[in-house]
């Protein structure tokens, strides 16, 4: 088995250009909105279901903050700042903190 050093590894993954972790939050956020719209469109007993689901998008969107505050989330840091910023608001997260 080949050895490979830790920060050799490390370097690759930083040269990674894609936005993919973006293009993810951004879906995750989308399907929290279209959470908060089925909980004010259906019954009270629909919650069992939904409130399960809105934890789990909000977990993914702590995720990418947590991401966006190593500066790993994209390469531009403009974007990584804002997506962070935005995405932590959303769940109630103070993220220059």
């Amino acid at each position: 088995m080949e050895q490979v050093d830790l920060n050799d590894h490390l370097k690759e993954l930083r040269k990674n250009t894609s936005y993919f972790g973006v293009y993810l939050t951004a879906s995750f956020v989308l399907l929290l909105f279209a959470t908060m719209y089925a909980f004010a469109q259906l019954s009270w007993y629909n919650w069992c279901w939904l409130i399960p689901l809105m934890g789990w998008i909000q977990y993914y969107i702590v995720i990418s903050g947590h991401e966006a505050v190593h500066k790993t989330l994209c390469t531009n840091q403009r974007i990584n700042e804002f997506v962070g910023v935005v995405g932590q608001a959303m769940v109630g997260v103070n993220f220059t903190a």
